[in-house]
């Protein structure tokens, strides 16, 4: 199991609305794929404006992620970047975010909430529906059902 930081840059582009295409970058396909869904997605069910913004992703240390568990921690971290809000460096996300703004669960939530407790993480933002029957000792777990709460948890 792999964890990494994932970073994301939303700028203002310098043009207006129509005067170029804007960015939407990663390293991987899967991820630009992704980051356009889920920016489309967080305009759409939290109302966030995003159509004038650049959106550039990164994972610490080169990593590439390809499954759609990360799909929280990216949704988090264009937030963060948008908002200039900082998501504590002691959480780990993971969940799938569906059209509907629902996260969806992660395939062995035990598995990750264990390991990353393990690694040092203090905190675990989760699918509220995940299998995951109790968190590790050292690990508080919050758990979302949709967008509109895992915001309010991203910055809590």
């Amino acid at each position: 199991m792999l964890y990494g930081r994932i970073a994301a840059v939303a700028g203002r582009n310098s043009g207006t609305r129509f005067s170029h295409t804007l960015r939407r970058a990663a390293k991987a396909s899967h991820w630009c794929r992704s980051s356009a869904l889920i920016a489309a997605v967080l305009e759409k069910r939290l109302g966030v404006n995003l159509w004038d913004q650049d959106i550039y992703l990164n994972v610490v240390g080169g990593l590439q992620v390809e499954e759609p568990a990360a799909d929280l921690a990216i949704a988090g971290a264009i937030l963060s970047s948008l908002f200039g809000r900082p998501i504590g460096a002691s959480t780990v996300i993971f969940g799938e975010v569906g059209l509907g703004g629902e996260i969806r669960p992660a395939m062995f939530t035990d598995v990750r909430l264990k390991e990353a407790s393990l690694l040092g993480f203090k905190r675990g933002i989760i699918p509220a529906h995940s299998t995951a029957e109790e968190s590790p000792s050292l690990m508080e777990t919050l758990r979302v059902s949709d967008l509109r709460q895992a915001q309010e948890v991203f910055f809590s």
